[in-house]
């Protein structure tokens, strides 16, 4: 027990710069508070309850949630306790954990538990802070870029990725290029196994002008998922890739009571990253969303924003798409 809360207080920081004041204050994304024998659970079944450290956090707050990298996002919602419960097998787990936006996630790597036990541990989300240093830059996360392909005829296809920042995340595991067998139903097979797209995730410095808060619309969270339809719809998602981009970007938008939107497709994507591919497909379409709470970016928006005018895919020959997205904090105005 001892050795487990000594790695947890070793755990890494956010990458947010601090002032010294600040740092004095800073406390570690979570602590485990105890782990103990439960024999109500069923054999090979543990628990983790993850109580959350948030000033004035209500009761049935929601809260998002990722178990062992799966890109399936999971709601929970916290009791009068402000916890939340997760059943697991035993074993090794990771977690990222959304609480709202403004605040850090935080990630926790291959805890390992045993079976029939659960172990309680507290979350501490910390505000996302602005160093007043100007030789800091602010560090931006580009989330859930995924690509899918689709080739005429089943295709060995090299995929190659440069992004603009430091790759945090990658699935399958990127070594400097990606070899897929990639299959005209989109199904892509690397190292014998078989995905739905690739994935990868950066930090980058996210860079906004004038027509970024010209263009873009105002949504509340709460018709956020008829908005997210109508304009997947309009750019030619198909049905699995809705489903895919929603499942991300939906229980996000929900949780805040309205957004700035603002698309950025196809060529103006490069600002994330630049991807290549041999052989060249036929279409290559890019599709990223950028989100703000309103009241974040209201004086940068002059009047009602121009909605958005996208030419749809045309799905020709071989096509490779891109769908990902960020968010829109003051570090960018």
């Amino acid at each position: 027990m001892k050795a487990i809360v000594l790695l947890v207080l070793l755990v890494s920081f956010s990458n947010i710069s601090f002032s010294s004041e600040e740092s004095k204050k800073w406390t570690p994304d979570y602590q485990v508070i105890e782990t103990k024998f439960d024999k109500l659970l069923a054999f090979n079944q543990s628990r983790f309850t993850f109580e959350v450290d948030v000033d004035s956090l209500k009761e049935n707050t929601k809260l998002i949630y990722d178990i062992n990298k799966s890109g399936n996002n999971l709601t929970a919602y916290t009791n009068s306790k402000k916890r939340f419960f997760v059943l697991t097998s035993a074993g090794k787990h990771t977690f990222r954990i959304f609480y709202k936006d403004g605040y850090n996630e935080i990630t926790i790597s291959d805890f390992e538990i045993k079976s029939r036990y659960e172990t309680v541990i507290k979350l501490k989300f910390h505000k996302k802070v602005v160093s007043t240093d100007p030789s800091v830059i602010p560090v931006d996360i580009c989330y859930k870029p995924v690509i899918y392909l689709y080739p005429k005829l089943p295709t060995d296809v090299a995929v190659s990725l440069n992004p603009n920042g430091k790759l945090t995340f990658t699935y399958p595991k990127y070594q400097d290029i990606w070899k897929v067998n990639a299959t005209p139903e989109g199904k892509l097979t690397v190292n014998n196994q078989t995905f739905n797209y690739l994935f990868w995730e950066s930090e980058f410095n996210l860079k906004t002008n004038e027509q970024t808060f010209s263009e873009g619309y105002i949504v509340n969270g709460s018709n956020s998922l008829e908005f997210l339809e109508k304009q997947l719809t309009a750019f030619g998602f198909t049905s699995e890739e809705k489903a895919d981009f929603i499942t991300f970007w939906g229980p996000r938008m929900t949780a805040e009571k309205e957004w700035f939107v603002h698309f950025v497709v196809n060529e103006d994507c490069q600002q994330f990253a630049d991807v290549q591919f041999e052989p060249k497909p036929d279409h290559f379409y890019r599709f990223y969303i950028l989100l703000a709470p309103l009241d974040e970016v209201k004086n940068q928006l002059k009047s009602e924003p121009k909605a958005q005018v996208l030419a749809p895919m045309k799905r020709e020959g071989f096509v490779a798409f891109e769908w990902g997205g960020s968010y829109i904090h003051s570090t960018n105005l």
